[in-house]
Formats: C-alpha cells, structure tokens, sequence
C-alpha cells in the first residue's frame, strides 16, 4: 500500500487506499473495524475486491505484517 486516507460519508467512514502501480480502492469500517484504522504506509495486504467501478471496492481486507 502506498497511500491512504479517510473520509466520512452519510455517516460511515470510508478509507482510500492507492497501491504502489496507482489503482485505487474504498473501503467501509463496516468490512472490519479491526484492521482499518490501524493501517499504515508499507503495510502488505491480504483483500478481497469487487472491481465493476473505477475505484475498486474492497469487500475483506486483512494485515500481513
């Protein structure tokens, strides 16, 4: 992961995360309150992802470092 960053909207947050070739992703807090907010920089990820829009949603997501 290269780069993340949040958002509110409608009441649930939403975290943004670009990869290290650009393409971008969305994620709610819903899928795991666990692990988002403790992501950071350089963290490798385990997801799971729909990518029918142009920013892919991610629908599990796990740390593995």
């Amino acid at each position: 992961m290269q780069k993340i960053t949040s958002a509110v909207i409608d009441g649930t947050t939403y975290f943004y995360i670009t990869d290290k070739e650009g393409n971008k992703y969305r994620a709610s807090i819903k899928i795991n309150k666990e692990y988002l907010p403790f992501i950071e920089q350089n963290h490798k990820l385990r997801i799971k992802y729909n990518t029918e829009k142009e920013i892919i949603e991610i629908i599990e997501i796990e740390i593995l470092d």
